[in-house]
């Protein structure tokens, strides 16, 4: 009688690589505060999460950004710095410009791969 190993299952890579960016990215800006950098530019995925759901939040404008940084709070949680913000109408007119616009990150939902602002 001849046993065979019970398959084994394969774990999902994608959770684990979204935590490990998430740890990446705080021990990077970690590194950034404490040499004085403040920041570090966001990478291209999270430019584009965020780009995505500002649209979603603004069906009836446009917003445009220069650049976004992830950074840490004075309380040490992660964020997001956003700098040169328009928010336009949608034939492209300005209505509105910031040269700056923070905002706190959720820990858990970003450590689930989900962007969520406080």
């Amino acid at each position: 009688m001849t046993h065979s190993a019970p398959p084994r299952r394969r774990r999902p890579v994608l959770p684990w690589l979204a935590v490990l960016t998430v740890f990446g990215m705080v021990g990077a800006g970690i590194i950034a505060v404490a040499t004085g950098g403040g920041g570090l530019a966001a990478p291209d995925w999270v430019e584009r999460r965020i780009e995505a759901r500002l649209v979603q939040a603004l069906p009836d404008g446009r917003i445009a950004f220069e650049g976004l940084e992830v950074a840490l709070g004075a309380d040490g949680r992660p964020g997001l710095v956003l700098s040169g913000v328009t928010l336009s109408d949608t034939a492209g007119t300005p209505q509105a410009s910031v040269a700056r616009v923070e905002g706190a990150v959720a820990v858990w939902p970003l450590l689930r791969g989900e962007i969520e602002l406080t």
